[in-house]
């Protein structure tokens, strides 16, 4: 076994043990926790909603030059 090959066996065993954690989260810490993703969910759907147009129009096929916006190829303007 090479040496680094054993180096980075030991420190993928030192990483896989377990270390006992001496914490503790009371409740308005879960609550904290749970807001904050809510409020996360929030700003991301905000952020999409915001720039909606402009993301769909990067999914979807640029049009003609000639073709106005709205309209087929067999519709046509009537004036």
């Amino acid at each position: 076994m090479t040496p680094k090959l054993r180096a980075l066996v030991v420190l993928v065993l030192l990483l896989t043990l377990p270390l006992p954690a001496y914490a503790y989260l009371d409740p308005q810490t879960g609550s904290m926790i749970v807001s904050g993703l809510v409020a996360f969910v929030a700003a991301v759907g905000m952020g999409v909603q915001a720039y909606w147009h402009k993301l769909i129009s990067l999914v979807r096929r640029p049009r003609g030059r000639g073709e106005p916006p709205g309209l087929g190829k067999d519709e046509s303007i009537k004036g």
